[in-house]
């Protein structure tokens, strides 16, 4: 998930993006894509796992 933004979000910052959201709070049915599993009982990535791309995103912005 980590390496979407680097791969391609942030190439895009230069052209003008200004923002992205990520919508998929949890797994449904076969996709496998959220951040919480599909009974939402564990959590597959943690917000410090985020920090340093949302730096480097917040950084390459300025």
């Amino acid at each position: 998930m980590c390496a979407l933004y680097l791969e391609q979000a942030l190439p895009l910052i230069p052209k003008g993006l200004c923002g992205t959201v990520y919508t998929q709070v949890s797994d449904v049915e076969d996709e496998t894509n959220g951040l919480l599993t599909f009974d939402r009982r564990a959590a597959k990535i943690f917000p410090e796992e985020f920090s340093d791309i949302a730096r480097t995103l917040q950084n390459a912005g300025m």
